[in-house]
């Protein structure tokens, strides 16, 4: 399954995930969580149902890692490789 997240940026996704600067780290969180995505509960629960999830981000950017990989990693062993931090991911 793809969800596509047309108001969270790569950047935000690694910034949630990996990035030891606390306010930015808020700020990725906060962008998810307010997410038009997570609006509707009956998506919300077919993200939970599904095996794998991946993540297409606003700027169509598919984010490497599964979404279940994400939740249930200690995110500061999570290595977010080339896309984080990539030119053109907005800060």
């Amino acid at each position: 399954m793809v969800v596509h997240w047309d108001d969270v940026a790569n950047s935000q996704l690694c910034d949630a995930y990996d990035c030891p600067d606390k306010d930015r780290m808020y700020s990725g969180v906060v962008a998810i969580t307010q997410s038009r995505w997570f609006q509707r509960m009956w998506v919300t629960l077919e993200y939970l149902q599904s095996n794998r999830v991946f993540i297409l981000t606003k700027d169509w950017v598919i984010f490497h890692a599964d979404a279940a990989s994400l939740c249930f990693q200690d995110a500061s062993k999570l290595s977010m490789g080339r896309q984080c931090g990539e030119a053109g991911d907005e800060s």
